[in-house]
């Protein structure tokens, strides 16, 4: 299965459940693309594809939209908080573009640190990427973003970087953490759920 945002809306590509097959779309990968405007459109918040060949079609999806890679992180504190940014009036994590010849577990530090500028941040594993698409002068971006859980040893504040406009960094409890979950992109909100469940 391989699940993507755009928007707010859920899109997911699943295998073709053969039990089903008289209730699901059936794809081929050279079909997809006469589903690529559903995508765009707001009248359902999410949107299954069934697929013959799944990664037929995700390989297809990828060759068709302009793919950008970006790194970040989820930045823990005395194993409780997590480090949040508020930018464009949502709820984020510091994350952002990867650069030529930079390794992505590189880019996430380079921007968590550029994002908040905290040092003295280090990380412990790689997390789930996410993915979301979008138009961008006539153009279909697809986003991928990887992830990586990080520690803070700082005791140092944060700044937020507001060329990038991030208005506000903060150290968030886990307990408390409904706030941003109801105030972010539909992509992070398994990444903040991840840390609500602990």
């Amino acid at each position: 299965m391989y699940r993507f945002y755009c928007q707010e809306k859920e899109i997911i590509l699943d295998s073709i459940a053969f039990s089903e097959k008289d209730s699901i779309v059936i794809l081929n990968s050279f079909e997809l693309r006469n589903y690529y405007h559903l995508f765009f459109e707001t009248i359902n918040s999410s949107l299954i594809i069934y697929c013959k060949d799944i990664n037929a079609c995700w390989n297809q999806l990828c060759s068709d939209f302009y793919v950008i890679e970006a790194a970040g992180g989820c930045v823990i504190k005395n194993s409780s908080q997590l480090l949040c940014i508020y930018r464009f009036d949502k709820w984020d994590l510091p994350k952002g573009k990867i650069e030529e010849g930079e390794l992505h577990s590189e880019a996430a530090l380079r921007e968590v640190m550029e994002e908040t500028g905290l040092n003295g941040i280090s990380i412990i594993k790689e997390l789930p990427s996410t993915f979301h698409i979008y138009r961008l002068n006539s153009k279909n971006i697809l986003k991928k973003t990887y992830w990586f859980e990080m520690i803070c040893s700082s005791s140092e504040n944060a700044v937020p970087q507001t060329e990038e406009g991030i208005t506000e960094v903060k150290w968030e409890d886990f307990s408390s953490l409904n706030v941003q979950l109801s105030n972010t992109y539909a992509s992070l909100r398994c990444l903040f759920e991840d840390y609500i469940k602990r």
